[in-house]
């Protein structure tokens, strides 16, 4: 996992990567629903994806094509109507923001989420340092 992560005024835009680029062309899907997850002292710990859009309409959420096995405390579980990923295996979800994430993917699987946040608050630079590049 490795996580960039870029600060502006009023928008931070953060990208999670499962895997690393391969080379080939990446769809994405828009608009996901999903929520951020942050501990008791707002750090942020991870998110949850869901199989749907902000309509309702159900979304087929891509997989790894294979397990994945952390770097660190990281922990990745997948399902056909969920992804969660915690930064740390031993963290607890105190609150949870909905917002919305792009999901890249293509014929290799999943490759990572891309957030665009806009007046969200929580220390989003707590944790990437772990997976920076």
């Amino acid at each position: 996992m490795r996580i960039t992560y870029e600060n502006y005024k009023n928008l931070s835009l953060i990208y999670v990567y499962l895997r690393e680029f391969d080379g080939l062309k990446v769809d994405t899907i828009t608009c996901a629903d999903t929520y951020l997850l942050f501990d008791r002292y707002d750090n942020w710990i991870g998110f949850e994806v869901f199989d749907r859009l902000p309509d309702g309409s159900k979304i087929e959420l891509p997989v790894l094509p294979y397990t994945y096995f952390p770097k660190g405390k990281e922990i990745v579980k997948m399902s056909k109507n969920r992804i969660l990923v915690l930064f740390d295996s031993n963290s607890i979800v105190f609150r949870r923001i909905y917002t919305d994430c792009n999901i890249d993917y293509n014929r290799n699987g999943l490759q990572g989420f891309e957030f665009i946040l806009t007046d969200i608050e929580g220390d989003f630079d707590n944790k990437t340092y772990i997976f920076k590049e």
